[in-house]
C-alpha cells in the first residue's frame, strides 16, 4: 500500500504510451506478491577472543552445524616457523555457505593471532526462514 502510494506520487507526468501503465501496475503487484506471508529471522553472534580462541571457534562450529548441518571439528597445527598455533576446520556433509564461513573466520583469526596482542572477533550469522 505504501509502495503503491510512492509509485503513484512519483508518476506526476502522463505516460507517453499506454504500455507504460501496465508496467507500473505489474511492478506494484509483483512487490505485493514477493513479500512472504511470514519470515523468521534468526541472528546468532559468536565472540572469539585471543585469550581463549579454541572456545570461540568451537562455539562457532556448533552454531554452523546447527544452522547448516554437516559434521566438523576444529584442527590445530603448530608450524615450526611460527610461534603461534594455526587454526582450521575440517567440515563435511554441510552446505557450502557453512564451509566458507568457517574457512573465512579461521583465516581471519590466524591473521590476527599472527599480528599478536589482545583482540576480539565477533561473527554474526543471520538466517532467514520463510514459512509457507
Amino acid at each position: 500500500s505504501s509502495l503503491a502510494s510512492i509509485l503513484s506520487s512519483t508518476s506526476l507526468t502522463r505516460p507517453r504510451s499506454a504500455t507504460d501503465i501496465p508496467i507500473a501496475v505489474n511492478t506494484t503487484n509483483y512487490f505485493q506478491r514477493s513479500i512472504p506471508a511470514k519470515t523468521e529471522v534468526t541472528k546468532y553472534s559468536v565472540q572469539i577472543e585471543s585469550k581463549d580462541i579454541e572456545k570461540g571457534l568451537n562455539e562457532l562450529l556448533a552454531k554452523v552445524k546447527e544452522l547448516y548441518g554437516g559434521k566438523g571439528e576444529l584442527k590445530l597445527s603448530n608450524n615450526f616457523r611460527r610461534t603461534k598455533k594455526t587454526y582450521s576446520f575440517k567440515y563435511k556433509d554441510g552446505t557450502e555457505t557453512g564451509k566458507k564461513l568457517l574457512d573465512n573466520v579461521a583465516e581471519k583469526v590466524n591473521e590476527m593471532e599472527e599480528k599478536g596482542g589482545m583482540w576480539t572477533f565477533t561473527q554474526t550469522i543471520t538466517k532467514t526462514t520463510i514459512a509457507s
